[in-house]
């Protein structure tokens, strides 16, 4: 139980970790790290957990390093250095739709279970006053600036429906979870073919 407060620790995400390791990891650029973040018990802004949850068990721990995550910090971009490329897992309130998508020019929507990919470019590192909460660019930012290294990075947000206090995904993101599994799955086989 006292894992599910801060960090939900999943069997393939990496344990035992030596110098070899991290630079085998650095050099060999095969590790994928898929970072799966929100609150379970705000209804749809769970939907990282519950996909970050459904791929640790089906990927292999030399494919990827799965993390389900309260929130991002800035102990992330250690991990994130040594990675070949990283996955960001959230939920949205709204979401760019683009005309390849939706057949409309680009606008925002809210339709629940919608999947959209945004690549990330590092930013620049800020932490929010009181806080150690960050986004993805600048957790891509800190590790480049820290320690010389931001891998390619990309965003997967479901847009959600409710997000109100309870446990559990209303319908509509219930249905998204297993075509955003299969999409990450089908990025990290190509990515894994591209090296």
């Amino acid at each position: 139980m006292e894992k599910e407060l801060s960090f939900l620790h999943l069997p393939n995400a990496m344990k035992h970790e030596t110098n070899a390791t991290a630079f085998a990891i650095r050099n060999s650029q095969l590790a994928i790290l898929v970072l799966a973040y929100g609150n379970p018990l705000r209804r749809d802004d769970g939907v990282g957990w519950v996909i970050g949850e459904r791929l640790a068990e089906i990927l292999p721990e030399d494919v990827a390093d799965v993390r389900v995550l309260h929130q991002l910090t800035p102990e992330l971009a250690e991990p994130i250095s040594r990675a070949g490329a990283v996955i960001f897992v959230d939920a949205a309130e709204t979401c760019q739709v683009s005309e390849n998508l939706a057949g409309l020019s680009s606008a925002l929507t809210s339709i629940p279970g919608v999947i959209t990919w945004r690549e990330i470019q590092p930013g620049s590192f800020t932490a929010q006053p009181f806080t150690h909460q960050v986004d993805p660019s600048s957790l891509l930012a800190a590790a480049k600036e820290l320690f010389g290294h931001a891998p390619p990075a990309h965003l997967l947000t479901v847009t959600g429906a409710e997000f109100g206090f309870g446990e559990g995904l209303s319908p509509a993101l219930e249905n998204a979870v297993e075509e955003a599994v299969k999409q990450i799955n089908q990025f990290i086989e190509r990515r894994r073919l591209e090296i």
